[in-house]
């Protein structure tokens, strides 16, 4: 695996500069350690018939008026500010749903003269921040996945909990080795405020459990900011954590709820300059966010791209699955398709099947995660076939998409189709892992008669994304990593080059 590994390296760098970058560079902390590999061992066992039953139960008594009785506003150190214009929220369709105060320039004073001046007695708060991760997680998760099934029409907010939990025990063990690192001396942890803008489809467990909570227990205070959408469900469990952190005597100054036009929030960044932020979105913000915030981390999506060199029945359903995760909603989504000789026909066929369901809580009792919600219907895009019993679109080319825009939450797919000589074609490939490089897709699905470890390897070795799988002719890769009853969720596959086969995480 090594000498592979340095193979490949020494391809693409000279002797000397080779020896520069090596000499010159470090593991980043932890990375790869034999106590990183540890922490993912043991993982917690998820009722999700439990959860069900919980999101359903809160979905049936869900009174659609508290949202306007009790607007999103600003809240610092446990007080409410409740000024400003009063505007009217929306969900993922566009629907509104609720009301906002926007704060007014003196409340905005307040957000950044607290977060300048807040120090807590004690940077350790791991024990009553885990007390409150057992609450948020356990009795009040079926809250959770209710109001965010509400706000982002997210079908399928039961695999996101366990996702949490899962990921939360490996990442408390994580912290612990963190913090006692710091207290020996190891490293130092800066205690800047954090900023922590919110992506609507994973907020239960990006937002709340890895960025807020992560944070908050080795004592780094966080300011989390309101959406100019789907903002409805972050507010919700602000204030449940609020209440958890009065039961279980959490400083309140940790955590701030700034609700805010963009003008305001820039206002505030101004003053945070060495601050972090974390940002899931477009790579257009997160540019213009870096160059306010230096230590800006983000995830930006791409167009997410199968490539299958057979098209039968399975690969059709991995597209379409692939297509409709969370009805267009989710980050690794299909976008974008490289099929053997398809015709437009063939790839009207494949949404053929698709299913459509009333309403999101319909999705939570079929356990889906994957139809059409029947209540919204889209523009046409310009350039794109509209299926006729569906509303899918398409468009197939013979070459590579030059311009692709993400559609989100729009069911819309580019399928290049591709004859069988040029899919072998060491051309072609180059000229996609070229694009690839440039459009940058969180995931690639890899799918073909044999396991297509060849082309895989080809692929993995040009590229640099996130999540690679591989699929085999029984079951076809999926860009979205999905669980379908009883198989396990979001699985990411990794190529062992040296051996050849897949190696899981």
């Amino acid at each position: 695996m090594l000498s592979t590994a340095r193979d490949c390296i020494r391809r693409f760098f000279p002797p000397g500069l080779l020896g520069r970058i090596i000499r010159t560079s470090r593991r980043q902390y932890n990375l790869g350690s034999s106590l990183y590999h540890e922490a993912f061992k043991d993982l917690p066992p998820v009722d999700r018939s439990k959860l069900r039953d919980q999101a359903l139960t809160y979905l049936s008594g869900f009174d659609r008026s508290r949202w306007y009785d009790d607007p999103i506003h600003t809240i610092i150190v446990g007080k409410s500010y409740r000024d400003g214009d009063l505007v009217e929220t929306t969900n993922a369709f566009g629907e509104k749903n609720g009301a906002q105060y926007l704060s007014t320039p003196g409340t905005v004073d307040v957000i950044i003269r607290h977060l300048k001046e807040f120090k807590s007695s004690s940077n350790d708060n791991r024990e009553g921040v885990r007390k409150m991760e057992e609450e948020l997680f356990g009795p009040l998760a079926g809250e959770l996945i209710g109001n965010q099934a509400v706000d982002f029409k997210k079908q399928d907010g039961i695999t996101e909990i366990e996702e949490a939990l899962e990921a939360g025990a490996i990442e408390r063990r994580l912290n612990d080795k963190l913090f006692d690192d710091e207290s020996h001396g190891r490293v130092s942890i800066k205690r800047s405020p954090a900023f922590v803008s919110c992506v609507s489809n994973f907020s239960n467990f990006l937002d709340l459990s890895r960025k807020v909570l992560r944070n908050i227990e080795l004592g780094v205070p966080v300011c989390i900011l309101s959406r100019t959408n789907t903002t409805q469900h972050m507010f919700r469990w602000t204030q449940m954590l609020l209440n958890l952190m009065k039961k279980y005597n959490i400083d309140l100054g940790y955590v701030t709820y700034a609700s805010c036009d963009i003008s305001s929030q820039q206002r505030i960044f101004a003053n945070f300059k060495d601050s972090p932020m974390y940002f899931t979105g477009s790579r257009e913000v997160a540019k213009a966010l870096k160059s306010m915030l230096k230590n800006t981390m983000s995830s930006t999506g791409g167009p997410n791209t199968l490539i299958s060199t057979t098209f039968d029945d399975a690969v059709q359903h991995a597209i379409r699955t692939s297509a409709l995760l969370e009805h267009a909603g989710q980050c690794t989504a299909l976008r974008h398709a490289i099929l053997p000789n398809v015709d437009s026909t063939q790839v009207r066929e494949i949404f053929a099947k698709a299913t459509t369901l009333q309403d999101e809580k319909e999705a939570i009792e079929k356990g889906e995660f994957a139809s059409l919600l029947n209540e919204k219907i889209f523009e046409p895009t310009t350039g794109y076939e509209r299926h006729h019993t569906h509303d899918v679109e398409y468009k197939v080319d013979t070459k590579l998409p030059v311009e692709i825009e993400e559609g989100w939450r729009k069911a819309i797919v580019d399928v290049t189709s591709v004859s069988d000589m040029d899919m072998k074609d060491s051309k072609f490939i180059d000229s996609l892992n070229d694009w690839l490089i440039e459009k940058q897709p969180i995931s690639l699905a890899i799918n073909g008669d044999s396991q297509p470890f060849n082309l895989a390897r080809k692929l993995f070795e040009e590229t640099a994304l996130v999540v690679y799988t591989v699929g085999s002719p029984e079951a076809p890769a999926l860009t979205a990593q999905v669980r379908e009853e009883r198989k396990r969720l979001w699985r990411r596959e990794m190529i062992q080059i040296d051996e050849g086969k897949r190696n899981r995480e």
